[in-house]
């Protein structure tokens, strides 16, 4: 499920850097946690990132884990929340 859908007034490219960091492929996901912060950075700094968004509508690894579609609104809100915590005090 796209994170939007969850949080529609999310940043289109906050969206973007995670789902990247949510590929399967650990080919197609960044290589290094310097690659990540620097599009973090990026965003923070309303650059361009460097991540590009996927062209068809995936759906997320987490939504194979989870057989209720509550826990998993939750665990997503829960890592949203999170995630967001760390690239405030990253900032």
């Amino acid at each position: 499920m796209p994170l939007r859908k969850l949080n529609p007034l999310g940043p289109e490219e906050l969206q973007t850097i995670v789902m990247k960091c949510l590929k399967r492929d650990p080919q197609r996901r960044y290589e290094t946690a310097r690659a990540l912060a620097e599009d973090l950075g990026s965003f923070l700094e309303g650059e361009p990132i460097l991540a590009h968004p996927t062209s068809t509508p995936i759906a997320s690894p987490c939504d194979a884990m989870f057989k209720n579609d509550v826990q998993m609104q939750r665990n997503l809100l829960a890592s949203d929340v999170y995630f967001e915590d760390k690239v405030m005090i990253w900032r």
